[in-house]
């Protein structure tokens, strides 16, 4: 016997036999357990609503605690969120005076990006100025070089010429030194001439005579300025009448020839302390050396000449 199992869990018979009233009993079946198959969709459909509503209740109430705590969390966060809101707007404001201050630097920055352009400007300005007043000043320097040279050259000239005035003035002058203090020092200069160097006062002029050291109570000095050089010559050639009398006769030489006989005195000194000649004489300009004239360098030196007489023999230094 075969069959088909029902929803209710019966077996329909499909045997050949009694077909048309097992026909009848299986529809009124088919319909009774549909009903019941009915049934039980509703009721599982029932279950399932209610399994829903349980589930729609507790979804809501799900939402609703997620609404609680989202209202929670809104009212957490809103002071922070306003602060943070609060903070925001105070740096927007600072931003925004950042931004003034950085608009005023920007401002001074190019107006001193303008100066400095400026600056380099002038400084070029200068340096072209420092130039032109180098290349002035080179040939101020130079003008003033030749200038100065013109100057020791025409100073040189008038040394020159100064010194020759003075030689000449006093190239017929004789010191006297040693004379005594007296209230009548011409009669002192006279005895002097006469008695001491014995000399003919025939035989000179005297022009003028200057007296000097005369704040000295014992001893005096005197000039005479004679009317030529062969008077002069005359006087000296009685030098020798001096010795041991506490007198003595010089030339009356200018300052440089008084630096220059200074010298040459030290170089007849050193000549004789070191044995090299035995007659050694002093001249105006010159020493005489076993025959040999010397004269100063410009160094000081002494250096050999060609032999030449001086201008006056006559005014010979003895050693």
């Amino acid at each position: 016997m075969t069959g088909r199992k029902n929803k209710n869990g019966s077996f329909t018979s499909n045997a050949s036999g009694g077909r048309g009233q097992g026909r009848a009993r299986t529809r009124s079946q088919t319909e009774a357990e549909e009903g019941e198959g009915n049934k039980d969709d509703r009721e599982n459909l029932l279950m399932k609503m209610v399994q829903m509503q349980e589930n729609c209740d507790k979804l809501a109430e799900i939402i609703s605690e997620m609404n609680q705590k989202h209202k929670d969390i809104v009212i957490t966060l809103k002071e922070p969120i306003e602060a943070q809101s609060e903070r925001l707007d105070s740096l927007e404001g600072r931003i925004t005076k950042i931004e003034k201050k950085q608009e005023v630097a920007s401002k001074l920055i190019n107006t001193e990006v303008t100066k400095i352009g400026e600056t380099k400007l002038l400084t070029q300005e200068i340096k072209e100025a420092n130039k032109q007043n180098q290349k002035t000043i080179n040939k101020l320097e130079l003008t003033f070089q030749k200038a100065n040279n013109q100057n020791q050259k025409m100073t040189s000239k008038l040394g020159l010429t100064l010194e020759r005035m003075q030689r000449g003035s006093k190239e017929n002058n004789i010191i006297i030194k040693g004379l005594k203090a007296t209230n009548n020092n011409n009669n002192e200069i006279n005895s002097f001439l006469t008695k001491t160097l014995k000399a003919d006062p025939q035989k000179i002029k005297i022009k003028e005579t200057k007296i000097y050291n005369k704040n000295n109570t014992v001893k005096i000095s005197a000039i005479l300025s004679l009317s030529s050089k062969e008077e002069k010559s005359y006087l000296f050639s009685f030098a020798k009448n001096l010795k041991n009398t506490g007198y003595s006769m010089a030339d009356d030489l200018t300052p440089n020839q008084i630096e220059t006989r200074n010298q040459l005195l030290i170089k007849r000194r050193e000549l004789i302390d070191n044995g090299v000649a035995t007659n050694i004489k002093v001249f105006d300009s010159a020493l005489k050396v076993d025959g040999q004239w010397y004269v100063l360098s410009n160094l000081g030196e002494l250096v050999k000449r060609k032999p030449k007489k001086p201008q006056d023999p006559s005014q010979e230094n003895s050693p």
